[in-house]
């Protein structure tokens, strides 16, 4: 399940693209119900699991999502990014099962949006590069549309735009393109409507911890899409 923005609003859809009811961009008040969602379904999922291997990722990310919901309102936005410089983002969860189900949903999402246009895409919160690289590596058409060099990231911290670098500077992405950012400030430069997708992946946004925080973003956000462009987020789901 993910998000996508259109127009100033918000639409819940399946991977398979089944439209649910709109609803406002997530404040901080409403982030409670969301990952209490994420949390039946991880649930449902470990209810359903057979084996120690498939129990053990589903356990750790119900504890995740619980000591989110414990600590909604009473963590400042310092205190979570201190959270994610100590968080592994190559662990099974993210670097793998997350980072293929997110290639998906973008090439998808290119593929209906750009159409016969080139387009132009936006990572607002890098990581590792695990997502941009399994977009070119799994679903090689989106070259068709989407070139390298189209390709543009930021990230918070130093370290994985590092990374970032490394990993899809061989895939032929621009280095240039993958800088340290915040997208709650989106530089100048990124603000310039030129992006057809611009996406905000595994629960990026919630690092926006005051009302003012996503409205700056959301703005940023706007700014640097094309008319008839797309946003989207996608939930730990």
């Amino acid at each position: 399940m993910g998000f996508i923005w259109e127009g100033g609003s918000m639409s819940i859809f399946s991977t398979d693209r089944v439209s649910f009811d709109a609803v406002k961009p997530q404040l901080p008040e409403e982030k409670k119900a969301l990952l209490e969602l994420t949390l039946a379904d991880l649930r449902l999922r470990l209810s359903q699991a057979t084996t120690q291997a498939e129990e053990q990722p589903i356990k750790d990310s119900i504890q995740q999502i619980e000591t989110k919901i414990s600590g909604l309102g009473g963590h400042t936005r310092q205190q979570l990014v201190t959270v994610l410089e100590n968080y592994d983002l190559e662990n099974y969860w993210y670097g793998g099962v997350f980072s293929h189900y997110e290639a998906a949903l973008s090439a998808n999402l290119i593929r209906e949006f750009a159409q016969n246009s080139r387009a132009s895409v936006l990572d607002l919160a890098v990581g590792t590069g695990r997502s941009i690289e399994h977009l070119f590596m799994n679903h090689p058409d989106i070259l068709e549309i989407l070139k390298p060099s189209d390709v543009f990231a930021t990230d918070l911290l130093r370290k994985y735009v590092d990374i970032s670098i490394a990993k899809l500077g061989k895939l032929g992405v621009n280095p240039a393109h993958i800088t340290v950012g915040d997208y709650v400030n989106l530089p100048g430069e990124l603000r310039k409507g030129k992006f057809n997708v611009v996406w905000a992946m595994m629960n990026s946004l919630f690092y926006c911890t005051t009302e003012d925080d996503l409205v700056s973003t959301l703005r940023g956000i706007s700014e640097a899409l094309i008319p008839g462009g797309v946003f989207l987020l996608t939930p730990s789901v």
